[in-house]
């Protein structure tokens, strides 16, 4: 998904997300089914075949959307628009770095703990413990341990603006978001931030107010619908 066009769009990540992991399959059908998928992905990839036969924008996001209205990612492919994900989605494939110097990303090594879980004796200890030791990667550690991931997973994907959910509650990764937000918009990634409850709960998200809002986003930048 880094090259142009992009194979498959976020919501095309979301309809076999849970596959191997919520739904659970035979390993030998779960195997199958993903290296069909990989072949399909690379052949897509190496042809060009795009997953927004238009595409002209592509646009990031940072961890949850919305589930109950992910048909948004499809009016945005009236503008030529491509999510190509999150740390969030983009997580399925395993914990991974954008390296600076090769420009490409890199598997994240999870390191192994030092310190045996028997010397963990007290609640201070348990805290510690887990804090340095048991933590390995987790993309929600990414708004306070890793505050670059989220520019470099933007330079990495080669987007040109991000949508930056506001969740007052549930999930819990929102922390310093208007912040990351200042950092996208300082490397010329243009933001929408949009408020919601949290990403199950649909009764506390304006939809309509949304679908406006990217409308004035997209034509801020001087796009139109083009289908």
């Amino acid at each position: 998904m880094t090259k142009t066009p992009s194979p498959l769009s976020q919501k095309d990540l979301y309809s076999f997300y849970t596959l191997g992991g919520l739904t659970r399959l035979p390993p030998e059908v779960l195997g199958d089914f993903w290296q069909a998928l990989i072949d399909e992905i690379q052949w897509r990839a190496d042809h060009q075949i795009a997953a927004v036969g238009n595409e002209r924008y592509r646009y990031m996001e940072a961890h949850p959307s919305p589930w109950h209205f992910l048909k948004y990612m499809r009016y945005l492919e009236h503008y030529g628009a491509v999510c190509i994900g999150s740390q969030y989605s983009q997580m399925m494939a395993g914990s991974v770095s954008w390296n600076r110097e090769t420009k490409e990303f890199e598997r994240r090594v999870i390191r192994e703990p030092e310190k045996s879980v028997e010397n963990v004796k007290t609640r201070e200890d348990a805290v510690r413990y887990v804090l340095t030791e048991a933590r390995g990667h987790r993309f929600k550690d990414d708004e306070y341990f890793r505050k670059n991931e989220i520019t470099d997973f933007a330079e990495g994907f080669g987007v040109q603006g991000a949508i930056l959910a506001l969740w007052r509650g549930g999930v819990g990764c929102t922390l310093t978001r208007k912040e990351q937000g200042l950092r996208l918009s300082k490397m010329g990634v243009r933001v929408l931030h949009y408020e919601g409850s949290q990403p199950g709960d649909r009764t506390d998200l304006d939809e309509k107010r949304f679908l406006d809002q990217i409308d004035e986003w997209m034509e801020c930048q001087g796009l139109q619908k083009i289908s």
